[in-house]
């Protein structure tokens, strides 16, 4: 060691030294209570027509009303922009003039809701706008269509995706550093995968996105039709669960979801799925139309389905009849995700 030339050591720091600092042990800024968290980068995604943007919408809606509960939980109130890249600004437009109806009785809100048009626009541009109009909530509907506008070619490629995710990121924590009214709660929409999976294993596309942001929130189906069910897995608070219900009038409470509920993926979910939407009873021959699942395949699934108590058998094959199933009234809490394209 005597011949080798070392450079001068880095500093750290102990946690001894810091044991009493108080911010350590100190809530981060949250834009809503245990969900988002101002200055992080979250991606909330579903399955399609679960209610992901509706909810956003809803909750923009309260922050810019000036509101300070929300399903429960306190908000941050504010302005917000919308990055659209899905549905087109007058479409967005009329969705959250709509969602003013429900939250807000449809007075004008006194914070300003800004909606753009979000193709082709960098990190750097939206930063420059956060710093101007000062949002407390970033929503970007979808990340596939925005990060696509910039030049995204494979929703799979974990290449692609840290050399574009990757550097957003920085730039937006940088922005919010030392100045909390720069630092909203970053919000990309974005789909689930058919296979699913726990803990953001079910996000859509490359394994890269997941550890790029700060926050994962997969929105599921809950135990009854009004209600939904947050999945959160967060730097800040770990693996939690939030329960949601739409209530009359089309806004949200929060839910109990205490009790277990019961995550069906790929083909079960599929024909259980099949027989929520269905008017009556389903034959496996109707099963087999509605899902495009093997009809075999599907005689399996029923037998188990039945055997589980989540569906029953309402008519026994016989003497010309078919087997007809249905959806039990007290079939165990579900949250249904059936198979789905990957393209984001």
């Amino acid at each position: 060691m005597a011949d080798v030339s070392l450079p001068p050591a880095p500093p750290t720091r102990t946690l001894q030294d810091t044991w009493d600092d108080p911010s350590l042990l100190a809530d981060p800024p949250y834009a809503l209570f245990r969900v988002l968290v101002r200055g992080a980068v979250h991606i909330l995604f579903a399955l399609p027509k679960v209610g992901k943007t509706q909810f956003l919408a809803h909750l923009a809606v309260a922050m810019a009303a000036g509101l300070r509960e929300f399903a429960g939980r306190t908000i941050t109130p504010g302005a917000i922009l919308w990055v659209d890249c899905e549905q087109g600004q007058r479409t967005t437009l009329r969705s959250l003039r709509l969602a003013s109806e429900a939250v807000n009785g449809g007075r004008k809100p006194p914070h300003p809701i800004h909606v753009l048009d979000g193709q082709g626009v960098t990190a750097t541009q939206l930063a420059a706008l956060v710093h101007e109009i000062r949002p407390v909530l970033v929503v970007i509907d979808t990340i596939g269509r925005y990060y696509a506008s910039r030049g995204l070619e494979d929703h799979n490629s974990t290449g692609e995706w840290l050399k574009l995710l990757g550097p957003d990121v920085a730039i937006f924590h940088a922005l919010g550093e030392g100045d909390l009214s720069c630092a909203p709660a970053w919000v990309f929409i974005d789909h689930a995968r058919k296979s699913g999976g726990d803990h953001g294993q079910a996000l859509n596309g490359s394994v890269a996105k997941q550890g790029a942001v700060d926050v994962l929130v997969e929105m599921r189906r809950g135990r009854t039709e009004t209600q939904r069910v947050l999945e959160l897995t967060s730097r800040f608070d770990g693996v939690r669960t939030v329960g949601l219900d739409l209530v009359e009038g089309g806004t949200y409470q929060e839910a109990d979801v205490a009790a277990p509920v019961k995550v069906r993926h790929g083909q079960d979910a599929a024909v259980m799925l099949a027989l929520s939407d269905a008017p009556g009873p389903l034959t496996r021959k109707q099963l087999q139309e509605a899902t495009g699942i093997p009809e075999a395949s599907v005689r399996r699934i029923c037998v188990r389905l039945v055997e589980s108590g989540e569906i029953a058998l309402v008519e026994d094959a016989g003497r010309g009849k078919a087997a007809r199933y249905t959806l039990r009234d007290d079939a165990p809490g579900l949250a249904l995700a059936p198979p789905l394209p990957d393209a984001a």
